[in-house]
This record gives structure tokens, C-alpha cells and sequence, in this order.
């Protein structure tokens, strides 16, 4: 099962410097950088000190080091864009490097791909766009749970229940629950409810018995 990463932590602490200002390193996702950090080892300081601002743990700026110096670039214009918090930065960094370890391929590829270049030219607020972002590699980085995912997804569309249910999914199948919510305006709406609960019930069946072989994955 993938593990679980959360969007957020800390939160940076005193204001971007003016090396990480639109105009310079990260003055735009994905756009070249400004002359004075072509330089690998201007490169890595300027990572480090972002890093440090976001009180990125150590272990995270290595694996960021380590994506290559065009990929460590693009990443950080990608997080100077999208302003990432550092549990966000964090989950991009270390499924960039799943993901590139995983097909063969660099940072680099992963990052020009054009799902993740339209999160970054594209409109939007950017903690919206941020939040995009991290659906957007866990689904590359997890393509045979995205594809358990529109199964099970399937499935409760064909149960075909009354619109006053609601049935859902765990986040990442990463339990073998649902949640199922009702609301009913009047008794006779309750009953509706539960009785089409109750027809379906064999249905509920397999999708329960999906949600556990999806867990294996």
C-alpha cells in the first residue's frame, strides 16, 4: 500500500528570500533560471537555503540533491510556483524519485511531463494546484491502485442507490471500509435509504471482497 504523506506541516518560518522571489531561481515553474544559478554548486546552496527555510528534514534535502541538478532546479521553480509546504515537498520529492526509479527513467522526464507542466503554467490558486500536483504523482507513481480505484468506482455507480447515499472510498484504499452517509428529509426518504442498503447488500459483498485484494497492492 502506498504510505501515507500528509499535504502539510510546518510552515515556513520569516518571508521567501530574495533568491527564491519570482525573477530568480524560481522565478517561474519550469522556466530557465537566472544566470547566477546555472552554477551546480550555486545550485545546491540555493536548495539548501530554501530547505532550510522550510525546515525541510535532511533526509529529504539529500533525496532532493540526488534527483540531478536540472531536476533539483526544476523542482524547486516547481515549489517556489506552488508555494508547497513542507510535508508537500516532502511527498513530492520522495514519489519524483519513486517514480523515476520505478519506470527507468530521471527527475527530469517525470517533471516535463505534461500533466505536471499544465499543474504548473495553469490557473488556479497554488495551494489548489499544489494539491493537484500530489494526486497527480500518486497516480503515476500507484497506476494499479488508480486502476483498483475506478473499479471500485465503478461498482457503487452500478449499485445505482438513491442520491440521499452516499458511499465512500477509503483515501488510497489504504483500508477495507467504507463510509456510507444518508440524508433524509423526511421518514419516508430514511426508509427509501435503507431499504435500496439492504438490496444491494450482495453487491456490497464483492465490492468488500475487492477492497481487500486492492489492500495487497
Amino acid at each position: 500500500m502506498p504510505k501515507q504523506v500528509a499535504d502539510s506541516t510546518h510552515e515556513m518560518a520569516g518571508p521567501v528570500p530574495a533568491t527564491f522571489q519570482q525573477g530568480d531561481c524560481g522565478r517561474a515553474a519550469l522556466a530557465p533560471v537566472a544566470d547566477g544559478c546555472e552554477n551546480g554548486a550555486d545550485h545546491e546552496a540555493a536548495i539548501r537555503r530554501y530547505a532550510v527555510q522550510r525546515r525541510l528534514p535532511e533526509r529529504s534535502v539529500e533525496a532532493w540533491l540526488k534527483l540531478g541538478a536540472e531536476g533539483a532546479r526544476m523542482l524547486l521553480e516547481l515549489s517556489v510556483a506552488l508555494k508547497l509546504r513542507t510535508g508537500q515537498l516532502a511527498a513530492v520529492i520522495e514519489l519524483v524519485a519513486e517514480i523515476a526509479l520505478r519506470e527507468g527513467t530521471t527527475a527530469v522526464s517525470v517533471l516535463k511531463r505534461g500533466e505536471i507542466t499544465s499543474i504548473a503554467k495553469g490557473v488556479g490558486s497554488a495551494p489548489e494546484r499544489a494539491s493537484k500536483l500530489l494526486n497527480v504523482l500518486r497516480i503515476l507513481r500507484y497506476p494499479e491502485l488508480n486502476r483498483a480505484l475506478a473499479k471500485l468506482q465503478s461498482a457503487v455507480e452500478a449499485l445505482r442507490l438513491p442520491r440521499s447515499v452516499t458511499v465512500g472510498l477509503p483515501k488510497d484504499l489504504s483500508s477495507g471500509q467504507l463510509s456510507i452517509e444518508i440524508r433524509a428529509g423526511s421518514l419516508a426518504e430514511l426508509d427509501e435509504a435503507v431499504r435500496a442498503l439492504r438490496e444491494a447488500s450482495a453487491r456490497f459483498s464483492e465490492i468488500f471482497d475487492s477492497l481487500e485484494g486492492a489492500d495487497e497492492l
